[in-house]
């Protein structure tokens, strides 16, 4: 069961994954503002057997006494977290700047300030997670550079002005908290690496092949080979440079291409606002460099009486770890090709399956594995009976052990959106006269964000097809009225059409081919002006966002669909007044003056 604490669980995003969470089986922590929508969500967790697992906290987010708050109780209440998900927000935009009680503009504190209190905050219960998750539900920072003085009430920068701030701040914080994993190799701990577990934090295994072996097509359509090939064995790696062909210096110290001092050097020009030495390799000299891996059983040393010492970092234990270790070798040099869909390395060293399965092998046939396996209910580690809760299965996972068959979660990838539908559409149909137990608990990340998103537009839509609805009948009103004006205008040329013969249907005919016209061309001068504007309208949405994928245009079959309908429009305007002209006594009109 893990322990999930989402703000803003009471509405939209937030809350389904709430319920899905508890559905799930987890606990889950929700902090709103509504202690109505609070209470409902409470009552709702009962209906579903899941009262114990539920907790509210009411909070104003937007103030930071009220985030310590929160943050207080979660610790009083549980001892450590699986996930944060920050999805508090308004749909609150005005023209005016709303300041809080404590002097921040409400959307900048709400959406930014919140989040980072929150996130760091309770870092250190997440770190206590084997797999500790921070998912920060906000929209991409728009491009440009971070205006200060647009935080502040005085500013009068209004809260749209203060929300795109928050929304490039949002995207720093996660960058902050990236790079913060990835320098956790320079000393510190991340939420990725604690003591003796298995995981390092600048390493990830590259996506498998279709048969679970080799690298996926995917992955090796997605980078450029700078320089050396891809791994061919599980002792070769590869170097994952980022699209500015650079790495952060506790990467580079961790894999010791630059040494502690130099580190340090960077760290503290950076530290004092200055910039950090630049340091150059060639591609070439980084292909071949080796390092070596230590699996986390390899660093426990049998003391000979039932017990094992863990053999930490420092000189008296470098050439045990070094002879227990395996000699990896960087076999290439990549970067994420400009707009690859498959770039999804997020690490500086990428290794292949076949290291993965090598690494749970060599815990399988370890001493301390098979050591603490024979004695489940004894600390190998003391001697002693387990206490404070703490089990065998604890120790098991610290020292590598992995149980193939019973994974902890599996993700799935996929290339397409119709691949993700079959995907989805085939655990439901598995699940489909399953009972609880058996069937598969899954969370599509996708659709609980693009579900929103097209809740969004379809609101926005309505709105719009309403202003639509409304004007079609305003202009079909006016097209009457001006039809309705010709007519009258034209009594004694009908009088004369009739005179010379023609029928009350020529005479109709006559209005509704003017009415046609008017349609045809009004529609067509519509579509061209719309086609012309996209030119500039492409070039705004791609300077201001940043977006050069993003593009406006008018769809051929949309623009003949659109003229169509003015045509129509127009005809059924004009139609009545036609029909009372087609009626006109050909005597009278011919009087008319």
């Amino acid at each position: 069961m893990k322990t999930i604490l989402i703000t803003g669980g009471t509405d939209g995003m937030g809350r389904g994954l709430a319920m899905h969470c508890l559905r799930r089986g987890d606990s889950v922590v929700v902090v709103g503002h509504s202690q109505g929508k609070g209470d409902r969500f409470l009552a709702e967790a009962a209906a579903m057997g899941a009262k114990k697992r539920a907790t509210y906290i009411r909070a104003d987010l937007s103030l930071v006494s009220e985030n310590r708050r929160v943050i207080k109780e979660v610790r009083a209440k549980h001892d450590s977290l699986d996930s944060i998900v920050l999805a508090a927000a308004s749909l609150r935009q005005a023209k005016e700047t709303k300041v809080t009680g404590e002097g921040f503009e409400f959307l900048f504190a709400l959406m930014y300030v919140s989040r980072y209190i929150l996130s760091y905050g309770l870092t250190d219960l997440l770190e206590k997670s084997p797999s500790p998750v921070i998912l920060n539900i906000a929209a991409p920072g728009m491009k440009g550079d971070v205006d200060w003085n647009a935080v502040e009430h005085q500013s009068n920068g209004g809260s749209g002005k203060a929300q795109f701030q928050s929304s490039r701040l949002n995207d720093l914080l996660g960058v902050a908290f990236a790079e913060r994993q990835k320098q956790s190799g320079a000393g510190g701990e991340s939420m990725a690496q604690t003591p003796a577990k298995p995981t390092a934090p600048n390493f990830s295994q590259l996506t498998p092949g279709a048969d679970g072996k080799g690298i996926s097509k995917a992955t090796l359509d997605s980078y450029d080979m700078l320089s050396g090939s891809w791994p061919k064995s599980a002792d070769d790696v590869v170097l994952v440079l980022d699209r500015n062909n650079s790495l952060s210096a506790g990467t580079m110290y961790q894999l010791g291409l630059i040494t502690a001092d130099q580190y340090k050097d960077a760290a503290k020009a950076i530290e004092d606002g200055g910039d950090a030495p630049a340091m150059d390799w060639d591609y070439g000299d980084l292909v071949g460099r080796e390092f070596t891996l230590t699996t986390a059983s390899d660093r426990y040393k049998d003391d000979g009486d039932g017990t094992f010492t863990y053999l930490a970092d420092g000189d008296a234990n470098w050439d045990a770890l070094l002879t227990n270790g395996r000699t990896l070798k960087i076999s290439g040099v990549i970067r994420p090709m400009e707009d690859a869909k498959g770039a999804n390395i997020v690490t500086a060293v990428a290794y292949t399956p076949e290291l993965t399965d090598w690494m749970i092998d060599r815990a399988d046939d370890s001493a301390i594995v098979k050591a603490q396996e024979s004695k489940p209910d004894t600390d190998v580690l003391t001697g002693q009976v387990f206490a404070d809760g703490r089990t065998a299965d604890d120790n098991l996972a610290a020292f590598g052990k992995v149980n193939t068959d019973a994974p902890s979660s599996i993700s799935i990838y996929t290339d397409s959106f119709d691949d993700k539908e079959a995907v989805s559409d085939a655990i439901k149909a598995y699940n489909d006269g399953k009972d609880e137990d058996h069937r598969i608990t899954y969370t599509d990340y996708v659709a609980l964000m693009t579900s929103s998103i097209t809740t969004i537009v379809n609101v926005i839509s309505y709105v719009l097809i309403a202003f639509v609805a409304v004007s079609l009948v305003v202009s079909c009103i006016m097209i009457g009225i001006i039809t309705r004006i010709s007519v009258l205008e034209r009594t004694k040329e009908i009088g004369i059409l009739r005179a010379l013969g023609a029928s009350k249907r020529n005479v109709s005919q006559v209005f509704n081919a003017e009415t046609i016209i008017v349609g045809l061309a009004s529609g067509l001068l519509g579509v061209g002006v719309t086609a012309l504007l996209t030119i500039p309208a492409n070039m705004v949405v791609s300077n201001l966002l940043g977006a050069g994928t993003l593009s406006v245009g008018l769809p051929i079959p949309y623009a003949i669909v659109l003229v169509a309908i003015s045509v129509l429009i127009t005809l059924i305007g004009g139609f009545l007044p036609a029909r009372k002209a087609a009626k006109q006594d050909p005597v009278i009109a011919l009087r008319t003056e």
